[in-house]
């Protein structure tokens, strides 16, 4: 009678599962070692229903950078509890679409807070990030408003958008949910619609802007 040979290859698959367990462990835990994340439950107020509405609905669209911000705690005056929240961030404005903006910085308000160490945010919206260039298309608060003078992103995260530069100093997008600045309660691929519809048409802006100027040019050599 033949001696059974034993077969390794599912006590050594089981180890490769454990060990990619134990990996995946390691890398969620890693990337939120400095802040945890909570939902606000609260209702969206949708202004842009689709990608082609943003401009429309925006009364501001820039190219900005977070210079500093303020993390604002609202308070109930009763108990001194924590109501509510924002980041109260100061922009650097480096280019203009759309609007007029009297100079070179403005404030705006994003829907999000911290309490110690965990984040406090509605869906996938994460707060700005100093060296980082954005598109955002901003929506101004009214006069009789306590924030009157500041704005805020439309729809949230649909409000702003992560460039970098590309090679014929267009702008192009990034696709890493992480490059992207997007939450994981953001569905990625809706959101990338949108996101290279925002960056289509500031490219397209951008370019009408350079055929106005060469017309320009044209106009004032031949008179």
């Amino acid at each position: 009678m033949k001696a059974q040979r034993k077969s390794y290859i599912p006590i050594v698959a089981s180890l490769v599962t454990i060990v990619l367990m134990v990996l995946i462990v390691l890398f969620i835990y890693s990337n939120n070692l400095d802040n945890e994340i909570s939902l606000i439950q609260a209702d969206r107020n949708i202004l842009a229903e689709t990608p082609d509405d943003l401009a429309d609905v925006s009364d501001v669209i820039v190219l900005a950078k977070l210079k500093d911000s303020e993390n604002i705690l609202i308070t109930d005056p009763m108990d001194g509890n924590i109501i509510t929240g924002y980041q109260k961030s100061k922009l650097e404005v480096l280019e203009v679409y759309k609007g007029d903006i009297s100079g070179e910085d403005i404030v705006i308000t994003e829907e999000c807070f911290y309490v110690d160490d965990t984040l406090w945010t509605q869906q996938g919206y994460l707060p700005m990030e100093k060296d980082t260039e954005y598109i955002l298309f901003l929506s101004a608060y009214s006069d009789e408003s306590l924030y009157a003078g500041m704005y805020f992103p439309v729809d949230l995260e649909h409000g702003k958008y992560v460039v970098k530069k590309s090679d014929s100093s267009e702008m192009a997008t990034v696709s890493k949910r992480s490059d992207l600045q997007i939450g994981t309660e953001t569905n990625k691929d809706e959101y990338m619609i949108w996101y290279q519809c925002a960056i289509d048409m500031i490219n397209g802006l951008k370019q009408a802007e350079k055929i106005v100027d060469v017309d320009d040019n044209i106009s004032t050599t031949v008179k």
